[in-house]
């Protein structure tokens, strides 16, 4: 399907020890244009240094990256763990600068800080220092988010950047020659994850992960008979097994904005990856269908 849509650059800023969370990012950027970019006709474009900047000379790195990447992007996230980062000749962060400057133009922000653990050895003390001073001072910048894996990130920045699509970019409508379309459901799957404390027979305090599978209506009419099914990869790994789940196989109805979840017993074969097919009826009879990955 052709549609018109608003591209959006989104800034990944970070400094060297979050690999892993920038090409997470990248990857969740991109899983957000699968589920929302036509309902809501815009494309967030994940920008990153490394693949966006370009070789130049003449001025400091920083004014170069500032030229290229920084001022013309839409919005910032910005991942901090255990460094600050390469300073600036003024002594700022250079990471803090691109957020700074990308925030006071007026443009939106999101920024996290990392709990996962780290090996104390491997800490640079001035670096860790630097961070923890930054974090004080984001308390009276505005609200950040805290994340313990690379995978609560994810789900916590998807869940940020649809509340700033609808909320903070105030988008214009790209103009269509087609007439006003007619209320129409989308049916889209992802995982939650949960922690939850217990005590064993022991009184040891104990941590256990839950899963669910959410089916969400983001279209704007109701959704009837929605039913899934797991789609076995091609090829079949030796061993894959559907997402073990209860009985309930479809919904009889899904309101937008009405999110329906199902726990997720086991995540069962050799990969995290799985592959869903969602079909449900529309309101002038016709059918919709989706095939979407998820990932557990």
């Amino acid at each position: 399907m052709v549609f018109a849509a608003n591209i959006v650059s989104v800034l990944i800023a970070s400094p060297s020890d979050v690999v892993a969370e920038r090409e997470a990012l990248r990857r969740a950027l991109w899983e957000f244009n699968d589920e929302h970019a036509a309902a809501l006709q815009v494309i967030l474009l994940p920008v990153l240094w490394e693949t966006h900047s370009r070789a130049d000379l003449g001025s400091h790195p920083q004014e170069l990256l500032d030229a290229q990447i920084v001022d013309s992007a839409d919005m910032v996230i910005g991942i901090f763990w255990t460094r600050i980062g390469s300073l600036l000749p003024d002594g700022t962060a250079a990471t803090v600068h691109e957020l700074e400057r990308i925030v006071s133009d007026g443009k939106p922000g999101v920024l996290c800080f990392s709990n996962q653990p780290v090996v104390p050895s491997s800490i640079d003390p001035a670096q860790y220092s630097a961070v923890q001073e930054f974090k004080s001072k984001a308390r009276t910048w505005g609200i950040y988010r805290e994340y313990n894996s690379v995978e609560q990130l994810t789900d916590l920045i998807k869940r940020d950047l649809l509340r700033t699509v609808r909320e903070r970019l105030h988008l214009p409508t790209p103009e269509s020659p087609q007439k006003t379309a007619v209320p129409v459901a989308d049916v889209i799957a992802k995982t939650r994850k949960e922690q939850r404390q217990k005590v064993d027979s022991k009184g040891r305090l104990k941590i256990q992960n839950y899963e669910y599978l959410v089916f969400d209506n983001i279209g704007t009419a109701v959704a009837e008979n929605v039913e899934f099914e797991w789609v076995a990869p091609d090829p079949k790994p030796e061993g894959w097994q559907p997402v073990s789940m209860p009985d309930q196989k479809s919904i009889e109805y899904l309101a937008p904005g009405a999110p329906i979840e199902m726990p997720v017993w086991a995540s069962l074969g050799s990969t995290s990856q799985h592959l869903i097919r969602i079909t449900w009826e529309r309101a002038d009879g016709g059918k919709g269908e989706k095939l979407q990955t998820i990932r557990f």
